[in-house]
C-alpha cells in the first residue's frame, strides 16, 4: 500500500508530505463525523516560506490518507499574503477554523489578523474575516490561534505573541460563541524571560487528569549543555490550568518535547474516542539545510509531518506513543540476532524496529541504523545520543537526552529519510530527517556486551 496511492522513489510511505511545494506546521487538526482532517501550512508553488495556504488531507484510520483541495488560500484583504497557522473546533455541526492572516502593507510594514472560516462539509470553507482586535502593547507578531472548549463550556483561545520589549509570551481570550472574544491576560502569571517569540501555543489536557501540559515553541533560546541545539525549540511545562483565573501554573521547568533534530510547531486534538493525539512538523532547520534537501532537487517538495502520537500525562510525566492504528502496516515479525556485530541486511527501508533491554543488567548499548544513524547509550551517565551526517557539511552532528530511569526499550519507525525513535514507551522521543547517498537498509548492534532480551522488526507495508 502506497501512501495516498502515490508511487515515487524516495517519497515517504507512512508520513504526511506534500505532493509538491513546501509543508510546515500541522494546523486545524480534528476528527469530524468519523473522518480525521489534518491541515498543514503549505506553499504549493515553491519550496520556500512564501504564499502560505492550508493544505488538507483526510483519513478514516490515521494510516491511509487522501489529498483534498486546499482549505484556505490567500485571497482577502486580511490574509492576502498568507493564511498562517491556527486550529479548529466543531460548533453547530460545522467546522470552525481559526487562523492568522498575514498582510504586507503598501509601505512594506506587515500586519496580522486573527480570522475565522466555517465549513459545513469539511472541504469548502467560507471566510468570515477578522474576529479579534490586535492587542495593545504587542508587536505585529501575534499569531497561531489555538481554540478549545473548557469543562465550564466557555471557549478559550491562545495566541503566541511578542511584547514591545521583544519578549515571547502567550495570550488567552475567552468567548461563549466563538465570534466575540474577550482578552484576558497572559496565560502565565510570571514571565519566563525565555526567547523573543513564542509560536504555536497549545494546552494538552489529558481528559480526567488533574495535570496538563502547556506547549509552545520559543524562538531565540541559546544552546545550554545538551539542550536547545536546534534553530528553534518546541517544549512544554507541566502544571495545572485554572478555568476561573484563565491561568496556567507550572510545576516543572521547560522541557523539550522531542530531543531530535527537526521537530517543531506541534499541535494536539482529541479524537472522537477521547484520545489526545498530536502531530509535529519535521522540518525546522537552517536555511542552507532546507535549500539543500534532496527532495527539493529531485522532486520539488520539502518536509513531512511526524507520525500521529497518542499523548498521556500521568505520574508527573508526559508520554508520546505511536498510535495503535500504525500496527496495521506491519508485515511478518522478524527476530534479529543481537550477538554479532556484522550488519543485518533488511529487505526495505520502511520498518518498525523494537529493542528490549534487560533492565536488571545495566550496560551500555550501541546500534547503527541504515549505515547512517547512530544510537548510543552510556549507562553511567544515563545519556542517550542520536547522531547523523549533516547532508550539507558532511559532518556528524549529535542530539542527546538524559534518561534517569535508564534505557529499557526502543521503538523505532524508520523510512529512508525519516526516523522517529520512542524511548521507554514514549518517555522521550528523537525525530530526525536523514539523507546520505551511502545509506543501506541494514542494522548493526555494535556493543556485544549489551544485555538485549530481544530485537525484532516489522517490515511495514508500502
Amino acid at each position: 500500500m502506497n501512501f495516498l496511492g502515490e508511487i515515487e522513489e524516495n517519497r515517504p510511505s507512512f508520513h504526511i508530505y506534500p505532493d509538491q511545494g513546501l509543508l510546515n506546521d500541522p494546523v486545524g487538526l480534528i476528527q469530524w463525523k468519523g473522518i480525521y482532517h489534518i491541515f498543514y501550512q503549505w506553499n504549493p508553488y515553491a519550496t520556500n516560506h512564501s504564499h502560505k495556504c492550508w493544505g488538507h488531507v483526510t483519513s478514516r484510520d490515521l494510516v491511509t490518507w487522501q489529498r483534498e483541495k486546499a482549505a484556505l488560500i490567500p485571497s482577502e484583504w486580511f490574509d492576502k499574503d498568507g493564511c498562517y497557522s491556527g486550529s479548529s473546533i466543531v460548533y453547530n455541526e460545522q467546522i470552525y477554523l481559526f487562523y492568522t492572516g498575514n498582510v504586507i502593507n503598501t509601505d512594506g510594514s506587515k500586519s496580522s489578523y486573527q480570522c475565522l472560516a466555517v465549513s459545513s462539509d469539511g472541504i469548502h470553507f467560507e471566510k468570515k474575516g477578522p474576529i479579534i482586535d490586535h492587542p495593545a502593547g504587542y508587536t505585529r507578531h501575534v499569531r497561531d490561534p489555538k481554540v478549545w472548549q473548557g469543562e465550564d463550556n466557555c471557549y478559550r483561545l491562545l495566541l503566541g505573541a511578542q511584547t514591545e520589549n521583544l519578549e515571547g509570551t502567550v495570550l488567552i481570550y475567552t468567548s461563549m460563541n466563538l465570534q466575540q472574544w474577550k482578552f484576558e491576560h497572559k496565560i502565565l502569571l510570571e514571565d519566563l524571560n525565555f526567547g523573543y517569540m513564542w509560536e504555536c501555543p497549545d494546552l494538552l489536557i489529558d481528559q480526567g487528569k488533574d495535570i496538563s501540559a502547556f506547549v509552545f515553541s520559543p524562538q531565540g533560546i541559546p544552546a545550554f549543555g545538551i539542550n536547545y541545539h536546534n534553530i528553534f525549540q518546541t517544549g512544554y511545562l507541566l502544571g495545572k490550568f485554572d478555568e476561573l483565573k484563565n491561568q496556567f501554573s507550572p510545576t516543572t521547568a521547560f522541557k523539550e518535547l522531542d530531543h531530535g533534530f527537526e521537530f517543531y510547531a506541534c499541535q494536539s486534538f482529541h479524537d472522537e474516542t477521547g484520545r489526545l493525539l498530536l502531530f509535529g512538523w519535521l522540518g525546522v532547520m537552517e536555511s542552507e539545510l532546507e535549500i539543500g534537501l534532496p527532495s527539493i532537487k529531485e522532486n520539488n517538495w520539502a518536509h513531512v509531518l511526524s507520525i500521529p502520537r497518542e499523548i498521556t500525562i500521568a505520574a508527573g510525566q508526559l508520554k508520546q506513543r505511536p498510535v495503535v492504528e500504525l500496527q496495521s502496516l506491519r508485515l511478518d515479525k522478524i527476530f534479529l540476532k543481537t550477538t554479532i556485530t556484522e550488519p543485518l541486511n533488511l529487505e526495505q527501508y520502511a520498518n518498525e524496529i523494537g529493542i528490549d533491554l534487560n533492565s536488571s543488567v545495566r550496560t551500555n548499548f550501541s546500534m547503527n541504523l541504515y549505515q547512517e544513524i547512530q544510537i548510543d547509550w552510556q549507562e553511567n551517565e544515563k545519556l542517550l545520543t542520536v547522531s547523523r551526517t549533516n547532508w550539507i557539511t558532511k559532518k556528524r552532528e549529535y542530539r542527546s537526552a538524559f534518561i534517569k530511569a535508564g534505557l529499557n526499550k526502543l521503538q523505532i519507525f524508520a523510512e529512508k529519510s525519516v526516523i522517529e525513535i520512542f524511548v521507554n514507551d514514549g518517555s522521550a522521543t528523537f525525530s530526525l530527517r536523514c539523507y546520505n547517498e551511502k545509506m543501506q537498509p541494514v542494522v548493526s548492534f555494535l556493543d556485544p556486551s549489551s544485555k538485549i532480551i530481544q530485537a525484532f522488526l516489522y517490515p511495514l507495508n508500502q
